[in-house]
């Protein structure tokens, strides 16, 4: 329930997280975010694709504009399953791509399927987009 400019109402079920109501369209922002060890990273702490040489993906325009990518574990390779090849420009322009996930759970920036890498690359490998930050364990 949100109701009037201003208030801070804590939500049922929210995960210890209070949302600021900041009048009608506008987002909600949260505050008090905690995980049971007392941090949570978000989205903008997720390492950037510091590169990506795939030119062909459509989120690729001077750089990764996918707002999270996933690095897939296809045989060998550390493949970026975000690559799209299209004619249409993908992404958000004001954007740099960050790792979302990553399915290769033997490589040494691998924690819990997340990347603790400072920042990946992505070029041609074994595939047209493959994370050449990859290193495994």
């Amino acid at each position: 329930m949100l109701a009037g400019d201003g208030l801070l109402l804590p939500l049922s079920g929210n995960y210890g997280l209070t949302y600021e109501y900041a009048g009608p369209g506008a987002l909600l922002c949260a505050t008090g975010l905690e995980s049971v060890e007392g941090t949570m990273k978000t989205l903008l702490q997720s390492p950037p694709v510091r590169e990506c040489a795939a030119t062909a993906c459509s989120f690729n325009d001077k750089g990764c504009h996918a707002p999270a990518i996933t690095v897939a574990s296809t045989g060998d390779a550390a493949s970026c399953a975000t690559f799209v090849e299209s004619s249409v420009s993908g992404g958000i322009a004001e954007v740099t791509g960050s790792v979302g996930a990553c399915a290769r759970s033997e490589c040494v920036y691998n924690t819990n399927l997340a990347c603790t890498a400072e920042s990946i690359t992505v070029g041609p490998g074994a595939t047209a987009s493959d994370c050449l930050t990859y290193q495994p364990a």
